[in-house]
């Protein structure tokens, strides 16, 4: 066994899945019948798949050069991929299907997202670009899936005339296995390798390239002795789906927030809706008084006093009806707001590994009082010394005999004359 296996081995155990990150292969659908966001989420739902996620400059290019060659006779205009608005009340935040934001390189055209709340849903224009689009409009869609780990190409007596490369002293399986999980630190994966068996270097040579992974194919030639192995992590199919009954003009998604504005008076961020009646309501409450005797005194007002002191859009608080006010605070906190709220309170929630006593115990020796932990001390302590009382008694004669040979002491010996 290797040191990088037992290395491997020893993150696994704790926890670190460094050694077994393996790439995994994307597999983007063309859905060829034109429907709605909506039907195309519920039909690569229903191929065990969803709506494309380009979040990564890398699946951008490839679903443009599949639209360009391999779906060019089936493209018939823009594609519903999975991103959408999810806030009515800003609609310039976006959110995928999944609703993750939108991180890292994005490819929203001039002026998207747009501050219009009816085109909800995106679509991928010319390959290239996000545009928003209503949500119920026909269109076909781009699904994605993940069916397994990236596998390889490979191309006997080649090389590769790439330069972005590193190297190590590997054969030609464990070169094909190093590249599957190695990622430079500014995000670049290995895409190919070249392998010269009984190179007076390195045999394996890694191309790292972090937007066109067949930059190695390009640059290929003949060499009887080089073998190249190019990895393959994409791949393409084109579905013809029976259409959905769904239509909507809104997206389908847990994320999304329809803030809706009826026809009520509305006070503080507080919507509150106050029938029209002339009856009389009396509320109790306990007047300031330093009287204990006293009963609490039963303020007594009308309906429309209610609705004089609602109806008013600058009004910041109740009147002096002689009762205690609390001081409150109303916020009309959008989903965004919770969100962030939600996310600070799962860091501040979150107990890192290193910290608990569980795994510093692994590391220290801690006194235990417990009665249980100090029975199962003196009953260890008492097997030990019986083991090894055992071993010294069973041995006891051999130790008085080393000892009479090594210390003879006074011992007589008997002279006999022959």
């Amino acid at each position: 066994m290797t040191l990088l296996t037992l290395l491997c081995l020893f993150w696994w155990w704790l926890g670190l899945e460094i050694c077994f990150a393996i790439s995994a292969k994307t597999r983007f659908t063309l859905l060829k019948t034109p429907m709605s966001w909506n039907a195309a989420k519920l039909t690569c739902e229903g191929l065990g798949m969803h709506l494309a996620k380009l979040d990564t400059s890398l699946k951008q290019t490839y679903v443009q050069q599949y639209i360009n060659n391999d779906w060019s006779a089936d493209v018939t205009g823009e594609l519903w991929i999975g991103l959408h608005k999810f806030d009515i009340a800003t609609p310039e935040l976006t959110r995928w299907y999944d609703c993750t934001i939108v991180g890292g390189p994005d490819s929203f055209d001039d002026g998207e997202p747009s501050t219009t709340t009816d085109d909800l849903c995106f679509t991928l224009s010319g390959g290239t670009n996000w545009r928003s689009s209503l949500c119920n409009d026909t269109l076909q869609a781009v699904c994605e899936s993940s069916p397994g780990d990236c596998t390889f190409d490979t191309y006997p007596g080649n090389g590769c005339s790439h330069n972005l490369k590193a190297s190590a002293e590997l054969p030609w399986a464990e070169c094909i296995a190093d590249c599957l999980t190695d990622t430079l630190a500014t995000g670049e994966q290995c895409w190919g390798v070249g392998h010269l068996d009984g190179f007076s270097g390195d045999d394996c040579w890694k191309f790292f390239a972090a937007d066109d992974p067949n930059i190695c194919i390009a640059g290929m030639y003949p060499s009887a002795s080089i073998d190249v192995g190019i990895k393959i992590c994409f791949e393409s199919s084109v579905e013809i789906p029976d259409v959905p009954d769904v239509s909507s003009v809104n997206p389908d998604t847990p994320c999304f927030v329809i803030y809706t504005t009826p026809d009520t008076e509305t006070t503080l961020g507080l919507t509150t809706t106050i029938a029209e009646t002339t009856t009389t309501t009396t509320m109790t409450a306990t007047s300031p008084t330093t009287d204990a005797s006293k009963e609490p005194t039963a303020l007594t007002f009308t309906t429309e006093q209610v609705t004089a002191v609602t109806s008013s859009s600058n009004v910041t608080s109740l009147p002096n009806l002689g009762v205690c006010r609390c001081t409150c605070t109303m916020i009309n906190t959008s989903l965004l707001n919770l969100q962030e709220e939600i996310e600070k309170l799962r860091v501040l929630l979150t107990v890192k590994k290193s910290s608990t006593s569980l795994y510093k115990r692994k590391f220290i020796s801690v006194q235990d009082e417990r009665i249980s932990a100090k029975s199962i001390g003196y009953v260890g302590a008492t097997l030990l010394m019986l083991t090894f009382g055992t071993i010294v008694f069973l041995d006891f004669p051999v130790l008085i005999q080393q000892v009479k040979r090594l210390c003879p002491g006074n011992t007589k010996h008997r002279v006999t004359s022959v």
